[in-house]
């Protein structure tokens, strides 16, 4: 059978059967070649390559020119990093914009009743109308104009990812907002609108973002799952809350105890407060399954009949400890079973882009795989998206070089597949010899310092590390001492004494960081972030400690006492001397990293109901306000948790998660005051301790869990992968060792005198292969 036969055979296969998830992988071949005539191989194959990268599934590139690629990249270089510093100006605008309760023209947020009333602020810097709208419509044309370059990609609106029609559709309306709102705040005698859009748009546009989107859409989608166990809990606290009520609504009685110490009687809780009613059963009910109020709902009960605590204890054992914590076990499960299909097919799309391109570069090669000229080529066309941070053409050779493991001088499509991560991570070509050693041999020589420098990289405990840890450990014991007679006013020495120590120190730290630098290429020393944390404390510390010992400079000492509490922050090199506590400390570091787009999540989700709670009760808590005069929100100093300010909002809300769901006098405080009533109060707080907490924080902890089981689990695995990695960095220098000898087989562009050090790439996709190491090598095997 003829060769186009056969391809024509496989092509009416394929579209006969239509690629799908449940599709095996690379199965699908690439049509003929005769529309590719407008763009070159590696063009075509840096598209497949660039979203690969981004675990998207392989754009459809037939009919596209030359100019659609310069369209899209042209794109592309507009998003990063301009978008993300627009919506960061944007959110930052949702911080420092005046609150629509107070005075636009004097930027004084004064209650209308009653001028003189403290209020509680958040006491940032407000911006004034003026200067907040025209940011704000400067910021809406910027992410208009980025619609545009992606609208004149794409052809038509219709033709827009849903997330980019949202993002132009909410930038217009979001503009037309802020428009109105100049127009009535600076230019006409109009009164303040009690409601604006643009906050919302824009937490909204940094939803749309595609790693908080990816994470909003996994983690909203577990809710179906999530509501039969909602309802589980909700059906057994309103039982639970007529039973008691039930039980308690007809015991007026007064505690014994309070009347007996309390002349007013009417001052004295009753035995059935928070059941007097079944409304009141069902909130004081509601509330106890939060773990919020606990133990205050039960004490007024518990006091009159102690018996009545074995219901308690059977309403916490079933709600609290069972219900509650299946709704985490739900959330977990659920959560866990969308990330891996998501993960899944993040990678899935990625190995199949990279197939897309190995086959368009390598269709018509007399050699079985991707040569070093065509890599050069990809890397140029993929540099011009800016997709990934940029690759010097120069450094090519040694990219080639580390995926070509079996020295072949071509990339097979096994190899290949390795290129993703390879491309994220970054090279620096940096001198073996310091400058001090380049720049004055005879003397570095006899200064010993090609011996010093050995002692300075050796990590053993006989090397340089090892005396900086014992200053460190001493340098502790004295801190500890200083801060013990400060706290407890121990006289041990004199103040002058302690700041000369301090400064000893500042010294020794110094001499630590030259003899680095004087055996140690500064570009290189400068690649590690702890080296350049130790470089900054280090310098500013010893210039603290200088400008103190100087005479004519009044320096106090509570100045270098401030200081001492960053020179403690140096004490995090002793938690790396110590393989156990730099492994846990590396886990946590990637799992932060990894989870930073659910803790966006969380933030989004938060910031909704702040700037709703600010548009519903801003202005209307401050220290003179009758409503909330004899309140229990007042009386317990809750007041400063309030709604007056985004900040504010969010901090209050911050406090509600932490103490574990909705706090009484605080949803009792705001009904008192907001439009609504306590109805109102009760539907806000308790809607965001189960949307926000319940679902999006437990989504959080689920993912914490299940990063740290499975770094501990795979720590064996990480071992196997670092020595892989030092094997391969050990083949690359012995490369490069024979490409100086003239060996033509391999040669790394490095001359004598130089070395390369690859950087590697950290990111979320990474740290996900890693918890999903095992399964992911059925996808890319």
């Amino acid at each position: 059978m003829s060769e186009s036969s056969s391809s024509n055979r496989e092509k009416r296969r394929e579209s006969s059967h239509p690629a799908s998830e449940s599709t095996p992988l690379f199965v699908q071949r690439l049509e003929s070649t005769e529309w590719r005539e407008g763009m070159s191989k590696p063009e075509i194959a840096s598209w497949y390559v660039e979203a690969a990268i981004r675990g998207k599934v392989p754009p459809e590139v037939q009919g596209k020119t030359r100019e659609d690629r310069q369209n899209y990249v042209k794109f592309e270089k507009s998003q990063n990093p301009e978008r993300p510093i627009v919506l960061t100006v944007l959110i930052a605008l949702t911080f420092l914009e005046l609150p629509l309760w107070c005075n636009p023209s004097t930027l004084q947020c004064n209650p209308p009743n009653d001028p003189d009333s403290q209020v509680y602020l958040s006491q940032l810097p407000y911006l004034s109308p003026l200067v907040s709208c025209s940011t704000e419509i400067v910021c809406y044309l910027f992410l208009l104009y980025l619609s545009y370059l992606e609208l004149k990609f794409y052809k038509s609106f219709n033709s827009l990812p849903p997330t980019s029609k949202a993002s132009t559709s909410l930038a217009l309306l979001a503009l037309a907002d802020s428009v109105f709102y100049f127009l009535i705040s600076s230019l006409l005698s109009m009164p303040q609108p009690l409601f604006r859009l643009a906050p919302y748009v824009r937490i909204v546009l940094l939803s749309l973002l595609p790693t908080v989107f990816n994470s909003l859409k996994s983690s909203f989608s577990i809710l179906p799952s999530f509501f039969d166990v909602l309802v589980l809990l909700i059906t057994f606290y309103l039982f639970y809350g007529w039973v008691l009520a039930m039980l308690l609504d007809d015991v007026d009685d007064y505690l014994p105890r309070c009347l007996s110490t309390s002349p007013d009687p009417s001052s004295c809780p009753k035995a059935n407060d928070g059941f007097s009613s079944l409304t009141s059963a069902i909130y004081t009910m509601a509330t106890a399954a939060t773990n919020a109020d606990v133990p205050d709902t039960q004490l007024p009960s518990y006091s009159h009949s102690r018996p009545i605590g074995v219901a308690w204890l059977v309403f916490y054992v079933v709600g609290n400890f069972f219900l509650l914590n299946l709704v985490l076990a739900q959330v977990y499960f659920c959560y866990k079973e969308n990330l891996t299909k998501f993960v899944f097919s993040f990678f899935r799309n990625r190995a199949n882009g990279l197939k897309k391109a190995y086959e368009v570069l390598t269709e018509s090669n007399q050699v079985p795989g991707v040569t070093k000229s065509q890599m050069v080529h990809l890397v140029r066309n993929i540099n011009e998206s800016e997709v990934i941070q940029e690759i010097p053409i120069a450094h090519v050779q040694y990219l080639f070089h580390s995926l070509d493991s079996d020295r072949s001088g071509f990339i097979d499509l096994k190899e290949f597949y390795d290129l993703c991560e390879m491309l994220q991570n970054s090279y620096t070509v940096t001198r073996t010899e310091s400058w001090v050693m380049r720049t004055f041999p005879r003397m570095s020589s006899s200064l010993g310092l090609g011996r010093l420098k050995a002692y300075v990289l050796d990590e053993s405990r006989s090397g340089l590390q090892s005396l900086v840890t014992s200053v460190l450990l001493l340098n502790s014991s004295c801190i500890f001492l200083e801060s013990m007679q400060d706290l407890y006013n121990i006289q041990i020495a004199n103040e002058d004494v302690w700041g000369w120590v301090e400064f000893g120190f500042s010294i020794v730290y110094a001499g630590e960081l030259c003899v680095k630098l004087a055996t140690i290429p500064f570009t290189k020393y400068w690649i590690k972030t702890a080296n350049r944390f130790d470089f900054f404390v280090t310098v500013v510390l010893l210039t603290v400690s200088i400008v103190w010992a100087a005479p004519s400079v009044p320096v106090p000492q509570e100045a270098l006492r401030y200081f001492t509490i960053l020179r403690l922050l140096r004490l995090l090199e002793l938690i790396k001397q110590t393989k156990r506590f730099s492994f846990i400390s590396t886990c946590l570091a990637n799992i932060a990293k990894g989870s930073t787009p659910v803790m966006l999540s969380v933030f989004v989700a938060t910031s909704i109901f702040g700037i709703l709670g600010s548009h519903i009760y801003g202005g209307l808590v401050y220290g003179n306000n009758p409503d909330l005069k004899d309140s229990e929100y007042f009386s317990s100093n809750l007041d400063v948790l309030n709604f007056n300010d985004f900040s504010m909002s969010l901090m209050t809300l911050l406090a509600v998660i932490v103490s574990g769901g909705p706090i009484t006098n605080l949803i009792e405080g705001h009904g008192l005051v907001g439009w609504g009533g306590e109805n109102v109060a009760v539907m806000f707080f308790f809607t965001f301790y189960y949307l926000v907490l319940l679902v999006l924080f437990n989504v959080f902890i689920a993912f914490v869990i299940e990063g740290i089981i499975i770094g501990f689990s795979g720590q064996m695995l990480v071992e196997n992968e670092a020595k892989e990695g030092r094997r391969k960095e050990q083949g690359v220098e012995e490369g490069v060792e024979a490409g100086r000898k003239g060996v033509e087989t391999v040669s790394i562009p490095v001359e004598v005198g130089f070395e390369v050090i690859p950087n590697t790439a950290k990111g979320s996709d990474l740290l996900y292969k890693s918890m999903f190491a095992n399964e992911l090598k059925q996808i890319l095997g």
